[in-house]
């Protein structure tokens, strides 16, 4: 699968549903060399000394973006924290290179009604000061940067929230493997060199989503917005170079809700016996109802599975609930045995 081959295209289900009534439109950007002034077209922001130079420093290499506010939110994607309807609030932009920025403002999951264009220096943030809130804005916002420095692109993005903006559902994420790992915490079973891999990720409400995976192959991440329910993304083939273990990382934020979850999995230094299409790997892809978790039962079982229960059982693989065919809560060798039994019956 070569996870460094891994490219993740989500545009498909970034929400896109239509402008904001909370700011006023401003339809025109403002020129990377335009007067602080020029912002005040943008009606969260505020009407004086908007963009004042700052003193922080970050680093040179690689070229980095980075947008957040007084509440939180530095680092890639992270979450600006929650204000209350009459509280300041200063929003930090900073590169470590001088570049143009493209700074975009709207409600959480709603098309840009707000953009400006503003020009950074290399390790000075530019302050953001927001007017008076007031019960009119009150949701959850995106700032969103794209910058450009030379050949060299970067974006960030940073959500808060104005006043109480919580969801009524309680924020639940879930990953898992195709093989197994449905719930929270629980391992992702095991794939055999030339097996096609594929991870699911469920959420119960509206979010931003940071999905981070990494193993023997290679790594990646991503941050992107989806929409509640499930989604699943080929990883392809498991070749030799990704023999080994791997783990999926997931963090949901959505109106000062913060849910994770994690799961791992390995690829077992096995040939497969099958000869399954070539598949590679692909984006997230919304996929409706979740498929049920795979279990071993005697109807199931093969000789490949209690293989890998045996290998749990003496500590070579991460544990397996399904594995635990005896119910007695440990995978031991008596659970490698009765499925060893079941495979032959």
């Amino acid at each position: 699968m070569r996870l460094r081959q891994v490219v993740p295209v989500v545009c498909a289900v970034v929400l896109c549903v239509g402008g904001t009534a909370a700011l006023e439109h401003a339809s025109a950007a403002v020129g990377p060399h335009a007067e602080v002034g020029a912002v005040e077209t943008v009606a969260l922001l505020a009407d004086d000394g908007v963009l004042q130079p700052g003193d922080d420093s970050a680093q040179s290499s690689p070229f980095a973006v980075d947008v957040w506010t007084s509440k939180g939110g530095e680092g890639p994607g992270g979450y600006g924290g929650s204000f209350g309807t009459g509280e300041d609030i200063v929003i930090y932009i900073q590169a470590n290179q001088d570049c143009y920025a493209s700074v975009t403002i709207a409600l959480t999951g709603e098309t840009p009604d707000s953009i400006m264009d503003v020009e950074l220096k290399a390790h000075e943030s530019v302050v953001i000061t927001p007017k008076g809130t007031g019960e009119d804005l009150v949701g959850s916002w995106q700032i969103s940067v794209d910058a450009v420095a030379g050949d060299s692109l970067a974006s960030d993005s940073v959500v808060f929230t104005i006043g109480d903006v919580a969801t009524s559902v309680p924020l639940v994420v879930d990953v898992w493997t195709d093989k197994r790992g449905r719930g929270i915490g629980l391992p992702g079973g095991s794939y055999l060199l030339g097996e096609s891999t594929a991870i699911w990720i469920e959420i119960s409400a509206d979010c931003e989503v940071t999905w981070s995976i990494g193993g023997p192959g290679g790594s990646g991440s991503e941050t992107v917005y989806l929409q509640a329910g499930a989604y699943s993304m080929q990883l392809g083939q498991a070749e030799a170079v990704d023999a080994g273990t791997w783990a999926i990382a997931v963090q949901a934020k959505a109106a000062g809700q913060i849910a994770s979850d994690t799961v791992e999995f390995a690829v077992l230094p096995i040939e497969s016996g099958s000869h399954a299409q070539p598949t590679g790997p692909s984006g997230l892809q919304p996929r409706g109802q979740a498929p049920p978790p795979a279990s071993v039962t005697p109807d199931t079982a093969t000789e490949l599975d209690a293989l890998i229960a045996l290998k749990m059982a003496k500590g070579a693989l991460l544990p397996d609930s399904s594995m635990d065919v005896n119910g007695d809560g440990q995978i031991t060798e008596d659970d490698a045995g009765l499925i060893l039994l079941w495979s032959v019956e």
